[in-house]
């Protein structure tokens, strides 16, 4: 597992985070109910709002499926129009090796990742995660992949997809208002259903 090390350091006023762009995927308009007309008016709506809200010092931690296909100058000529310091956790649509993503304009790229802001633990996957590190001890997850589908029993999971958030990325501070109250919540739901100790059977019904 990669930790990007510096990202501990990272700054509450400055970070972002999204998934799920499918850059110059056409499908993916209908699939999801997209309201463009094209991949290309899509890709254009995306770039501007990703640079309306992240400032140049801005970091963005995509949380993955960035491109569909396109080839690589377009990759990074799309990479290099985007704003801030940009990492990648990779998604079941991001196929190219790692130092690719490095020479596309990334900072990084990874496969899962953990890191700390504000004394909060941040667990970050592409797939949404049952049960994380440190569940029982506060910590958030974020992910992205089911495109606002999906629907997971704990208050503090957030699917940080464009589909979710206007196509636009999601600062820490809003991320932070989302989940705020989510350890009581879920302290709560844990009672009810019986599971007072760790790894106990989880059942779906909320």
């Amino acid at each position: 597992m990669r930790d990007f090390g510096k990202l501990n350091d990272l700054s509450p006023k400055n970070t972002f985070f999204t998934a799920d762009p499918h850059f110059f995927h056409e499908g993916i308009i209908g699939h999801c109910a997209r309201p463009f007309a094209n991949a290309q008016e899509m890709n254009e709506a995306i770039i501007r709002n990703w640079n309306a809200v992240v400032p140049a010092a801005g970091t963005v931690i995509v949380l993955g499926d960035m491109f569909w296909k396109g080839d690589l100058e377009a990759c990074e000529r799309i990479t290099r129009r985007l704003k801030g310091k940009k990492y990648l956790v990779a998604g079941n649509h991001d196929k190219f090796p790692r130092e690719t993503y490095l020479n596309l304009g990334f900072e990084d790229a990874t496969d899962y990742l953990e890191f700390h802001l504000e004394g909060r633990l941040v667990v970050c996957s592409h797939y949404p995660i049952l049960e994380w590190n440190g569940f029982y001890r506060g910590s958030w997850h974020l992910h992205g992949h089911v495109h606002g589908k999906g629907s997971h029993f704990s208050k503090r999971v957030l699917d940080v997809g464009v589909d979710c958030h206007n196509f636009t990325p999601l600062r820490w501070r809003e991320v932070e208002r989302k989940l705020a109250d989510g350890m009581r919540l879920d302290e709560e739901t844990m009672r009810a259903k019986g599971n007072t100790s760790r790894h106990m059977p989880w059942d779906f019904d909320k």
